[in-house]
């Protein structure tokens, strides 16, 4: 079970709001706090992305929970590329379920995606990219 998976949900995209060489900022951005269950959020940068909660994650004063079953926020479509960085706080209850993602923009589940999720169902964190079909996947080397 993942519980308050998602605190705060940042997305940045740096290509549209770069300001100088050294100073970045967010394109979007989401803060699942102060979100209402069942209701979409708004993102509170710009406006133009939506985000909808699927099969019941519940809001609260920490973020969303989820039921490490089914739940997920989805999206609005965006076309994304160049220098980008995502950021989440997570906190996981339990490891049981493999590969549960913090997050995965893509076409499917092992089809053309960008994904952040635990190896398998131990605490290693990890980040994987799949161009069609082949993947790749940077995860901390176990100690």
């Amino acid at each position: 079970m993942i519980k308050n998976l998602i605190i705060l949900f940042l997305l940045t995209l740096f290509t549209t709001l770069q300001l100088s060489t050294s100073t970045y900022l967010p394109s979007h951005s989401f803060d699942f706090r102060s979100c209402t269950t069942g209701q979409t959020l708004t993102d509170s940068i710009d406006g133009e992305l939506i985000a909808s909660p699927i099969n019941g994650p519940i809001c609260g004063s920490t973020g969303l929970s989820f039921d490490g079953v089914n739940d997920y926020v989805s999206l609005t479509n965006w076309e994304w590329g160049g220098t980008t960085s995502f950021e989440a706080y997570v906190k996981y209850d339990s490891f049981t379920t493999s590969y549960s993602r913090v997050f995965g923009f893509g076409s499917g589940s092992a089809d053309n995606n960008v994904m952040l999720c635990n190896r398998g169902s131990t605490s290693t964190i990890g980040f994987g990219v799949r161009q069609g079909s082949t993947g790749k996947a940077i995860f901390p080397k176990y100690l």
